[in-house]
């Protein structure tokens, strides 16, 4: 790390300490700095976090994702749609955070009453994510929808394709 960086960082970090320590209310900040030394703060709203446990598993997401995909599912109504899930697994606590989600590939099937999703980019994608995030975000599921006239629980087919991809991931 260059000592100019870790300079710059740290005054900025020192800010930042001295901002949040006054401040009622949580923050999220990231901080870019270009080869030429501009800086560029982003400021993030943080969502509301959403925990339950199933199977012994700890699952963490946020309001931002299902809002997320409940835009993706209401623009490809009467369809179904469906992507894949971006996150990451904390094995030792048995935790799974889910971060974010890709849209329904291009080459995807989408009718009323059944989803395939497609490939197409998805690999790029993925890779693309894991190379943003240093590793941490990766394939961890599936996602699809139903229209509104059917209920929100798994198909027979649903169930059998969970269960080839509960051997894959195990």
């Amino acid at each position: 790390l260059p000592q100019d960086y870790a300079a710059l960082h740290a005054a900025i970090g020192s800010r930042a300490i001295r901002e949040v320590t006054s401040s009622p209310h949580s923050i999220l900040v990231v901080w870019r700095a270009d080869p030429r030394g501009n800086v560029k703060r982003v400021d993030i709203v943080p969502a509301e976090t959403i925990q339950f446990e199933r199977g012994g598993w700890q699952v963490c997401t946020d309001e931002f994702l299902l809002k997320k995909i409940t835009g993706y599912r209401a623009a490809k109504l009467p369809n179904e749609t469906g992507g894949i899930l971006l996150g990451y697994f904390d094995l030792e606590r048995k935790i799974v955070y889910i971060v974010d989600t890709l849209p329904s590939p291009p080459d995807s099937k989408e009718w009323p009453i059944l989803y395939i999703r497609g490939s197409q980019g998805l690999k790029a994608q993925v890779d693309d994510m894991a190379a943003r995030t240093d590793g941490m975000l990766e394939y961890i599921g599936e996602w699809h929808s139903h229209p509104d006239s059917f209920p929100p629980v798994p198909s027979s087919d649903d169930l059998l394709v969970f269960a080839w991809l509960t051997d894959v991931m195990e």
